[in-house]
């Protein structure tokens, strides 16, 4: 009977995190900003920094840990660049126009940020090209360089093939004039080590809306019967080395629990992915991956690599984990399955804990899922920029569409009060099980989580791409490391140079 509770507990929670995956999975591409490494331009604004509770961390669900945890570092690579002087600047003209490129996925959230626009601006013209996906990127790719286009860039992060390369080139209109002469824009609203992710040399370039952090959830029985403590994964070094040692403690086991044995490409993803690394120096057009740390990562994924990976159900990832299959369950990007998890490892007397990646800087790197930006060439950049406040308000950001869905694609808010709403209020969404709750700490500990990090990422589709061309035959044991990384390098370089 309490496996039966299990399972339905988590089912339509887990489900949430399934669709998660398969959004992810389709949309390799919504990689989204760069940090110290992809983002060539640091978090250096004004904007305080953040540190947060248990970057890297496990967090119970029973406590908030905050007093316990001390303040992460940022990325030290970063050169320190001095803040603007916009006192001197004049917004643009009004204009009575405003054009808006979509698609049916991108309207998930622009066309209710539309909607909102044309009533607080009742005498603009708004235009919308509703385009498929393939007609789309070619305009954006086209058009926006060449001063043509949309007024407002909204963009998974991948319309362009490198949203990094497009601001080195001048593509986009710098934002901090705009930001610093509006009074009813202030920075603390949002998710400070988010939005710093449209900064390139001191200069904000676009501005994030939804991102995904990378949180992972065990119980502190599961560590303890591996021989591990929570804080034996608080920092990347010891992170991974605990990842190779519960390898070898626990042959069978997976480091992430995850849906339909899509366990190989995850390892290799995620820890790529949310390790922070100095990937790309876009400034100069070089390569600035180190070996050390991605050889210990190549070798993590490496240990658990097995042709043929378990095929776990949606609905058995809590059960796999009380099973002892597995380390962590992975990548949870939505309240909802972590709130629905926690239930059900509660309801089988197991104590949830609550982690976040950390990145080798020992903070805690997210990814953007979607962004907005001004291309150089807009007509109508006042325009621009007033949707643009829309897609970060609280109203747009923690609104629904009829359907009861939030208007958010599949990310979190960058608006610190929407983020706040949707984090307290998903517990009340569900049913008791077996008299477990989702308390008001949980949601603490959930919100401080979310609200933590300290870098963002965009990695490029076509850097992913070369990731698992180059690299996998060294994880599958078809190729050596020097081999492998050196061709991983050379791709790295003359992608960089283009």
């Amino acid at each position: 009977m309490k496996n039966t509770n299990l399972i339905l507990a988590i089912l339509l929670a887990v489900l949430m995190l399934l669709s998660c995956f398969a959004a992810c999975g389709k949309d390799e591409s919504t990689e989204n900003t760069p940090d110290a490494q992809t983002n060539p331009g640091g978090q250096t604004d004004g904007t305080p920094s953040v540190s947060g509770t248990g970057q890297g961390e496990a967090v119970g669900t029973e406590q908030v840990r905050a007093a316990e945890t001390e303040p992460v570092q940022a990325a030290e690579t970063e050169p320190e660049y001095p803040i603007p002087d916009y006192s001197d600047f004049d917004m643009p003209k009004e204009t009575g126009e405003l054009t808006v490129y979509t698609t049916d996925m991108l309207g998930v959230t622009l066309n209710p940020a539309v909607e909102m626009f044309k009533k607080q601006y009742p005498g603009i013209n708004v235009t919308v090209k509703s385009l498929g996906d393939d007609e789309y990127e070619a305009l954006v790719r086209t058009e926006i360089p060449a001063g043509r286009g949309p007024d407002l860039l909204f963009s998974f992060g991948t319309d362009l093939p490198d949203i990094y390369k497009s601001v080195t080139a001048g593509v986009f209109e710098d934002l901090g004039p705009y930001l610093a002469n509006d009074p009813d824009y202030r920075p603390e609203d949002y998710v400070a080590g988010v939005i710093n992710g449209g900064l390139y040399q001191g200069r904000r370039y676009f501005m994030p809306v939804e991102y995904i952090c990378p949180i992972i959830a065990t119980t502190a029985e599961n560590l303890a019967d591996a021989g591990f403590k929570p804080e034996d994964f608080s920092a990347w070094e010891s992170f991974t080395d605990s990842l190779i040692r519960y390898k070898s403690r626990v042959p069978e086991g997976d480091m992430f629990i995850v849906p339909l044995g899509y366990q190989n490409s995850v390892d290799l993803n995620n820890l790529f992915e949310y390790a922070g690394f100095d990937i790309i120096d876009y400034a100069n057009g070089t390569a600035s991956l180190g070996e050390t740390q991605m050889k210990k990562l190549a070798d993590t994924v490496k240990d658990y690599y097995r042709d043929e990976r378990i095929n776990y159900m949606p609905n058995m990832l809590g059960v796999a984990l009380i099973e002892r299959k597995g380390l962590f369950v992975g990548e949870l990007n939505a309240t909802y399955s972590i709130y629905g998890l926690m239930r059900g490892l509660r309801s089988q007397n197991e104590t949830p804990l609550i982690f976040t990646m950390p990145d080798c800087h020992d903070g805690m790197t997210a990814r953007i899922c979607s962004l907005a930006a001004v291309p150089q060439g807009a007509k109508n950049k006042l325009n621009a920029y007033r949707l643009m406040k829309i897609l970060l308000s609280e109203e747009l950001q923690g609104g629904e569409n009829s359907a009861g869905l939030s208007n958010l694609r599949i990310g979190m808010p960058v608006n610190k009060n929407a983020l706040r709403g949707m984090v307290y209020g998903t517990n009340q969404m569900y049913p008791d099980v077996d008299g477990e709750v989702i308390t008001e700490e949980d949601a603490a500990t959930l919100f401080e989580l979310l609200s933590s990090p300290t870098n963002t990422e965009i990695i490029p589709p076509t850097v992913k791409r070369y990731l698992q061309l180059e690299i996998s035959p060294y994880i599958r044991g078809e190729k050596s490391w020097n081999d492998c990384y050196k061709r991983f390098m050379n791709t790295l370089e003359l992608y960089a140079s283009e």
